[in-house]
């Protein structure tokens, strides 16, 4: 790891850590600089402001578990064309479990598993209107449900706007319930009723998109 990494990781532990202790809104770059002993310019190297270090420490550190759990192929960044500004970070996986079918269970764990490690944080950050993290998720991750559309699919022809409804239908189903399942951790305690369900998100997809009539895609104007 580069000497610039260390520091960027430095910065944003040094963050999480004074968030978990204060308010999040007393906690800015001038406190979080001189915590460290660092100047400001080194933090506007490595961050825009302070909504880029939440999405950076979120974004790096469910990378880390991606890739310890998941084979680099099976691993997903936001491609090029998302504007994302950690494109090379990967955020999603595909897990192909038959035709036209998606077992995520093991990434939705990843990712709550990534919140939990730091609870107190994670409670504070997506709680806050100004810390930007929940809507900056429901961007990332609705382009990327949309390709499961595609791929559960399969060639056949759902109309466009019927894709983004259910892309966001079901990204923001299950960020909230990701999010619920932080608040009261207890609703994860009887792993035996939880466990037939760990792939809901991604069974209720495919049933919504088999259960609706499928037609032909219109023909390209003459």
């Amino acid at each position: 790891m580069s000497k610039s990494e260390q520091t960027k990781r430095g910065i944003a532990r040094a963050f999480v850590s004074m968030v978990e202790s204060q308010p999040l809104e007393k906690v800015n770059v001038s406190k979080l600089v001189d915590a460290m002993g660092i100047n400001r310019k080194t933090f506007y190297y490595h961050f825009t402001d302070k909504t880029d270090l939440v999405i950076w420490t979120f974004r790096s550190a469910l990378a880390d578990a991606l890739q310890e759990r998941f084979e680099r192929e099976q691993l997903v960044e936001p491609g090029p064309g998302s504007q994302d500004p950690y494109q090379d970070l990967p955020c999603y996986v595909l897990n192909k479990l038959g035709v036209r079918s998606l077992d995520h269970s093991g990434f939705f764990q990843t990712f709550l598993n990534v919140l939990a490690g730091n609870r107190t944080y994670y409670l504070k950050v997506l709680s806050s209107p100004t810390a930007g993290l929940a809507p900056y998720l429901e961007g990332l991750y609705e382009p990327l449900v949309k390709a499961d559309i595609e791929f559960i699919l399969g060639g056949r022809y759902l109309p466009p706007e019927s894709a983004s409804f259910l892309s966001t239908y079901f990204v923001t189903a299950a960020l909230g319930m990701l999010f619920r399942l932080l608040e009261h951790p207890e609703l994860l305690s009887n792993q035996a009723a939880v466990e037939p369900f760990a792939n809901l998100t991604h069974e209720a997809l495919r049933h919504a998109i088999e259960d609706h009539p499928m037609r032909r895609a219109p023909r390209p104007a003459q």
